[in-house]
Parts: C-alpha cells; structure tokens; sequence
C-alpha cells in the first residue's frame, strides 16, 4: 500500500531523497520555536504540520498528473526552469525570462534557481515551494505569537498547520507558495515593528520585497495594513520613559518610521501602476483592473457572476464570497465540495469566537496587529471580489487565511473593569508576565 503512490509514476521517488533533506533544513526552525513554548507541545504539531503538507504534495502533483493531464501553471515553470536552471548552472545568471518581471518572469527565475539544486526534478521542485508556504506559516505564527501573547496559540498554530487548503494548494510549484512566505514574512516583520523588537522594519521590507516582485498589488494592500498598524502603535508604557526626552526621542522616532513607510508606500503605489498598466493608482483606474480581472476569471469550470464591490452596498456580500463560498449547493465537483465545507468550518470558527471580534474594535490601538489583520482583510475582499471563478478564488483565499486566523483566536473578551485605569495596568501586568518571544 506504501508504494501505491509511486505506481505509474516513477519521478515520486525523488521525494524520498527531497523530503528528508529538507525536513533537516526545518528543523532548526522548528527548535527554536518549540523551544520557547512550555504551554503545549508545539515540536509536534509542528513536525506532524511539516508530514501533512509532503502528502498534500504529493496529493497536488498526482491532481495535476491524472485529472488535468499535466496541464496548468506548474507545467510552465518546469519547462522554463529547466532553460534557466542551465544558464545558471554555468554562471550566466542575465537570462530572458520570456515575461513580465515583476510578475510571472520573476517566478520562473525563482524555479529556475531550485532546480540547480533539484536536478531539473519537477517533484522534487514541488517539495521545495511547498517547503516555502511551511516557513511561511512558521513566520505568520511567530508573527501572532510575538504581537498576542494571551492569544490562543495552540488553535492558531494548529489552524495554520493543517487547514486543508493551505495544505494542497500551496503544495505545487506556483505563485501562492511563493506569497504566503512572503506574507508570513511582512506579518512577522509588522509583529515586531508594533512590539519594538528589532529587525522588525528589515523583516517586514523583505517581505514585502519579496511580494512586490511577483504581486504589488498584494504589496501595496500589505503595505497600507502595517501603515495602519503602525500609526495606531501605542506609545511606550509610562514607566518605560525617562523624562521629556525621552518622549521627544520616542516621537522623533515615530516620525522617522512614519516618513520611511511613505517613501516605500510611493514606490509601491507606482510598481502597482506599472503592473497593471493603468495611468494612475485612482478609483477609475482599480475599478477598470478589477473590471478586466473579472471578465477573465469567469470563464471556465467553476465561474460566477463576481460580485461589483464599486457599490459599497454589495461589500458584506463580496466578504461572503471571498471568505466563505462556494456554498455546498454551488459545488460541483470533489475539490468544490471540500471548499464548501471548508467555509463552513470557517464560518463556525468565527461565529464561536464572536464575543472577542465585537470586542476587536477597543483591541485596535492596544492590540495594532489586529488592526493590521483587520485592514489586510478588508481590502483583500475588495480586491479579490473580482475573481468570478470558486476554483481560483478558494486557491487566492489561501493567501488571506493566516490572517483572518487572527479573528479566531483573539483572547477571551475580560469583564469590563471599573475604570481605564486598572484595565490598562492589568494589561501591563499580562504583558510583563508573557514569556519574551524572540525566535
């Protein structure tokens, strides 16, 4: 039963090579993190998250092979990977990549530079993307372990780890494990710019470096997310500052961030106009991107009427959409079926969690990578509304899903206290008690 898998197709058994070699490269990833964790056993979700997705793998790559014949984006990087991968190999790294860069170009060199280390071997390609959406939801969960120490951790980890769809879709040599490193990245990097912690600018400006060579529009919603965040960063609890000038050095300091984060939005703000060929980032100029991304999208097995989110009216139902259909009747086929009740499991989450998300808005300042998940989320809907295909949208969702994870596991909502005060010096105390969180 073990070998059925490898039956018929023989380009399996590199995985028994790829696998464990890349399981040893996680491995000091996942030490650290489990290492600073005494409340549960993270090393072994972690360990059985990391097994889950080489099956999920292998699941996508038989997807591939039998029901679409090979067919598909995944078959393309192949193809161009292994030109690429031969200039590489002999020192010639200035190659046509045969396409936009930022956009598709740039993941065709991206494969090109894992297969010098693959051999050219498609599945064993496949472990290595699938290997970038692990370290990109280890960094999504350092992200909320840094920035909501009472956060449940145990839920969010294990969400994160074995959700299916972040499981097999990211699973394949393609652009969506691709972004959720990158995203995992930028979370991680606001987390400890909101926290203090260093690195947190650099983190976060290499992933949204990492996201601007593929995606900028995803670039530029990440980007606006953390500006939110970090405009509503508390300041430094009272007993932290030592005089006015200490304050002044804390504003200064601020300041600096804010201008930082202005010039790399504008810069951003103009690789989004350049991707999508359109004269200016204004109300005209989106409506007319999402008005074409919606007419190539719904064509196909699994196309819908896309909801028009240009009348505010319709947002709650393009929220709907994004984050929750097909509905079990709109499905039509297996991989359908399992989406559907996907967004119902979802649903449930968030339902069970309602007394936290009517508690989320006073969580904002305090809390600003709930504010961050928050404004990533609601412009991810309007964003992606326009995608009119169930198959595309549950494979775009994946990118949204660690984020809205965070709405899950918001700590238990507390009885209201007598007066600010006390609430703010319970929340110092909470804080001081957590464990520091470095990994």
């Amino acid at each position: 039963m073990a070998a059925g898998p490898f039956i018929g197709y023989p380009e399996l058994l590199s995985g028994l090579v790829a696998a464990p070699l890349i399981a040893m490269l996680v491995a000091p990833l996942i030490s650290k993190l489990a290492a600073r964790e005494a409340r549960f056993d993270l090393s072994a979700i972690l360990w059985a998250g990391l097994g889950l997705k080489f099956l999920a793998t292998v699941a996508r790559y038989l997807t591939i092979y039998s029901l679409y014949d090979g067919g598909g984006d995944a078959a393309t990087y192949d193809v161009h990977g292994s030109r690429l991968a031969a200039s590489f190999r002999e020192l010639d790294f200035v190659v046509d990549v045969a396409q936009q860069v930022p956009g598709t170009g740039f993941l065709r060199y991206v494969t090109g530079v894992v297969y010098v280390f693959t051999f050219d071997d498609q599945f064993a390609g496949f472990l290595v993307f699938a290997a970038f959406t692990f370290v990109g939801v280890l960094a999504a969960f350092a992200a909320v372990r840094t920035a909501l120490p009472d956060a449940d951790h145990r839920l969010y980890v294990s969400l994160v780890m074995l959700w299916p769809s972040l499981l097999f879709w990211p699973a394949s040599i393609g652009k969506d494990s691709w972004m959720i490193l990158a995203i995992g990245l930028t979370s991680w990097g606001a987390a400890k710019m909101y926290t203090r912690e260093r690195g947190g600018f650099f983190l976060g400006g290499i992933g949204l470096l990492a996201t601007a060579m593929l995606r900028p529009h995803v670039t530029l919603l990440l980007f606006v997310a953390m500006f939110v965040g970090y405009l509503l960063r508390p300041g430094r609890p009272r007993r932290a500052r030592r005089g006015r000038a200490a304050r002044s050095g804390g504003g200064f300091a601020k300041v600096l961030g804010v201008a930082a984060l202005l010039v790399v939005g504008s810069i951003v703000a103009t690789e989004t106009e350049q991707f999508f060929e359109i004269g200016e980032l204004s109300t005209e100029g989106v409506n007319e991107a999402l008005a074409e991304t919606s007419r190539r999208s719904s064509q196909g097995g699994g196309g819908f009427t896309p909801v028009d989110v240009s009348n505010p009216v319709n947002y709650p139902w393009a929220a709907v959409t994004v984050l929750f259909r097909p509905f079990p009747f709109e499905a039509h086929n297996a991989q359908a079926l399992a989406s559907s009740i996907e967004g119902i499991v979802l649903l449930g989450l968030l339902a069970s969690s309602r007394r936290a998300l009517l508690d989320a808005p006073r969580m904002l300042r305090r809390r600003p990578f709930v504010a961050y998940s928050a404004a990533y989320t609601l412009m991810f809907v309007y964003a992606f509304a326009a995608i009119g295909n169930f198959g595309i949208l549950s494979r775009q969702r994946s990118q949204l899903l660690p984020l809205v994870f965070v709405f899950v596991v918001l700590p238990k909502v507390r009885s209201s206290p007598t007066s600010a005060q006390p609430a703010d010096k319970a929340e110092d105390k909470l804080a001081a008690d957590q464990p520091q969180v470095n990994p």
